[in-house]
Order: C-alpha cells, then sequence, then structure tokens
C-alpha cells in the first residue's frame, strides 16, 4: 500500500535564524548569500534550484518543526517523480519540481 504524502507546514523563521540554520547545516556560500536577508517563506517561494530545496529538507530532516526521514524521502521522491515525468527541456522539468515542493511544503 502506497503511502499518502500528507501537506507538511513549516514554522515561521525570520531571516536571520535562517542564515544561521543554512550555516549550521553547511551550506553552500552560493545558496547562504542568494538567501541572505531573506525568510525561510521567501527563500521557499523564490528559490530559482530545485536541488536546493531538496538539500535543505534532507538535511534538516528530523530537527525540530521540521519533518522526519520518513516524510522527507516521500518528498523528494514526489518531486523527483514530476521531474522525470515533465515532458521539456532542464528549465521546465525544474519548475515542475519546485511545483511538487511547494504544492506539499507550506511555509508560515
Amino acid at each position: 500500500m502506497a503511502t499518502r504524502i500528507k501537506k507538511i507546514t513549516l514554522k515561521k523563521m525570520s531571516a536571520k535564524d535562517f542564515a544561521v540554520l543554512l550555516k549550521k547545516l553547511g551550506a553552500c556560500s552560493t545558496a547562504r548569500e542568494w538567501a541572505k536577508g531573506k525568510t525561510l517563506r521567501k527563500v521557499w517561494g523564490t528559490c530559482p534550484h530545485s536541488s536546493w530545496l531538496s538539500w535543505l529538507l534532507r538535511h534538516a530532516e528530523g530537527l525540530p518543526g521540521w519533518p522526519d526521514y520518513e516524510m522527507v524521502t516521500l518528498l523528494v521522491a514526489k518531486a523527483n517523480q514530476a521531474y522525470w515525468t515533465c515532458t521539456g527541456g532542464y528549465e521546465k522539468r525544474c519548475l515542475a519540481e519546485m511545483k511538487a515542493y511547494r504544492r506539499y511544503v507550506i511555509v508560515k
């Protein structure tokens, strides 16, 4: 029986707290620079790289207020499915993947 993905709501996080989290998790300097001054909500809604959203979920899984391993695995699989079933070039596939992440993860 397939496990259903339920929507996840992430708690509000200030730009300062999000910057601290990214550094703690070991995010690359390019991602940290792009996210500088942005709240988690702003980053989640405007991130130009679906791989960054996947990375963030994978590295923050299990932290207080973040989904656990099982839910992250399901989310990443769903987003990857959207990527590979989308017809079109790389950019169109990445957009499909980001839409899947944003459909299941809501940031207050």
